[in-house]
């Protein structure tokens, strides 16, 4: 006959089996908390960047529509909308977004949260009555000076100088230091208040570049201290030569292996008029419906996300304008962007090219003095 169990080794047991089972029990209540907490922050990563991404297209948009509040919300909502958290598009309403024109800034909100009806729900913490929580994120961006340039068109600009009764110098007048003629420290150069004014981005062949008798074709080349504000000089940024490179660098985007900074000494080089010509009227083609809208200061109506015929080119000090040697060089001062339009039809090589001057995006960094505040960058702030 078996000996009887005492009651307190059934109790032990029991005990035991209570213990392990609590333990499972906060185990499982444990693991299912961690799989949810690794939801929810995989959730916060992905509102995060959502922001982040809307913020930086809607600074993206006042680069090239500086004055367009309109505009940066719009962009910041579609491209938040490109975006998903857990699996659902991501929704910014324009209340959503800050648009701060003075400051080029915008701040872009991101909610899940209950009173959107769009909480982030949880799996496992519903057993502990925890069915959905609540996120949020913000970010916001900036479009500020850029520290360099790439995809230059082969001309140039010279920078705005003061004339000789102290008024800054318009596209009219002609730089002359005889006269009294002089370039300032760089804070005269061009600005927002300048965007949307056409210029004379290529004369008609035979029209002056300068004047002493000089400037009348590339194959008499300005006088080294006399030209208009709307001259322009050919110059090749990834160097080569002849009608193909030129066309080539019209119409593509010559990628240099260093970008272009303020500071930098160019080298220019003379080029076939008629070949310029057919190069610029190329360009407008590639994008026919693009024009510019002076409510907004910016390009509409382009076939592209940015119009081809938006470009950056180089603004050179007057006062370093010199021949030497073969060549003739200059300092670039800064940068701006160009909107290049047509000008009246005309015989072959003796058309003129105009542009309007524009807002462009140029790149962060660079280490040196920045591009000027016609060429600006994203870079996130918060």
């Amino acid at each position: 006959m078996s000996a009887s169990r005492s009651p307190r080794s059934l109790d032990e047991r029991g005990a035991a089996l209570a213990l392990v089972v609590i333990s499972l029990l906060l185990l499982i209540a444990a693991a299912a908390l961690a799989v949810d907490v690794g939801l929810l922050a995989t959730a916060r990563t992905e509102a995060q960047r959502t922001a982040d991404m809307a913020a930086h297209a809607g600074a993206s948009a006042l680069i090239l529509s500086p004055n367009s509040e309109a505009a940066a919300r719009s962009e910041a909502i579609l491209f938040a909308a490109k975006n998903s958290i857990r699996g659902e598009a991501s929704i910014v309403l324009p209340e959503d977004v800050e648009v701060m024109l003075d400051e080029s800034k915008v701040r872009v909100t991101i909610h899940r949260t209950v009173s959107r009806g769009s909480p982030i729900g949880t799996f496992f913490a519903r057993v502990f009555g925890v069915d959905a929580v609540n996120i949020r994120a913000k970010a916001a961006a900036i479009a500020r000076p850029a520290g360099a340039v790439d995809c230059l068109l082969p001309v140039a600009v010279a920078d705005r100088w003061y004339e000789a009764d102290g008024s800054r110098a318009d596209k009219n007048d002609t730089w002359d230091p005889d006269e009294g003629d002089y370039y300032g420290d760089g804070g005269v150069g061009y600005g927002e208040g300048d965007l949307g004014t056409l210029i004379t981005l290529k004369p008609a062949q035979g029209a002056a570049h300068g004047n002493d008798g000089g400037g009348d074709s590339t194959d008499d080349p300005p006088d080294s201290n006399r030209f208009q504000a709307g001259w322009w000089y050919l110059w090749y940024p990834t160097g080569g030569g002849g009608a193909k490179t030129l066309r080539e660098q019209v119409l593509d985007c010559p990628q240099p292996s260093t970008p272009w900074e303020v500071d930098d000494w160019v080298t220019d080089k003379n080029g076939n008029t008629q070949s310029i010509q057919k190069a610029f009227n190329e360009l407008v083609d590639r994008d026919p419906g693009a024009y510019w809208d002076d409510g907004c200061d910016c390009v509409k109506g382009s076939a592209f996300p940015v119009s081809p015929r938006l470009r950056a080119v180089p603004l050179f000090n007057p006062n370093t304008y010199t021949k030497q040697g073969s060549g003739t060089n200059f300092q670039i001062s800064d940068f701006m962007g160009l909107f290049v339009v047509r000008g009246p039809p005309g015989p072959p090589g003796q058309q003129s090219a105009y542009a309007h001057i524009a807002s462009i995006q140029g790149l962060v960094g660079g280490g040196g003095p920045t591009a000027g505040p016609l060429v600006k960058a994203v870079q996130i702030v918060e």
